[in-house]
């Protein structure tokens, strides 16, 4: 939140803010999040990973759903990779990646994390199959 909070009080006014009509506001701030996740994700939090014995910081959770049957995840920063156990126990990096919708048994226990390049891990997003 700081990263963000940095980059808009030091950064000029976006260009986007001073769109008048609401749809091209829209795609201008679309575009300033897609370089801001892009550049966090891939370039900022792997260089915190190497900062003074490492900076504490979180990762967003996956989000998951359970839609016609199908368990699909996404994460809020591009370049994070979601793993996912369907016994129940802790993700981890040796565990399935999530790379597209997926049938789920019933009476599993899905439990997913999403990793960065460097292997730090976001806190974990249970779904149980009934």
């Amino acid at each position: 939140k700081l990263l963000a909070l940095a980059e808009r009080a030091w950064a000029p006014d976006p260009d986007w803010a001073n769109f008048t009509a609401r749809s091209d506001r829209m795609d201008g701030l679309d575009q300033a999040w897609n370089r801001f996740a892009n550049t966090l994700a891939q370039r900022d939090l792997p260089r915190m990973d190497h900062l003074w014995g490492s900076v504490n910081y979180r990762l967003p959770p996956p989000g998951v759903i359970l839609e016609d049957g199908l368990m699909q995840a996404n994460v809020a920063l591009p370049g994070l990779q979601i793993h996912f156990t369907t016994d129940g126990s802790e993700p981890t990096l040796q565990s399935t990646r999530y790379e597209g919708p997926l049938e789920i048994p019933a009476g599993a226990t899905v439990k997913v994390k999403c990793f960065s390049v460097t292997g730090k891990s976001s806190r974990t997003t249970t779904l149980l199959m009934e």
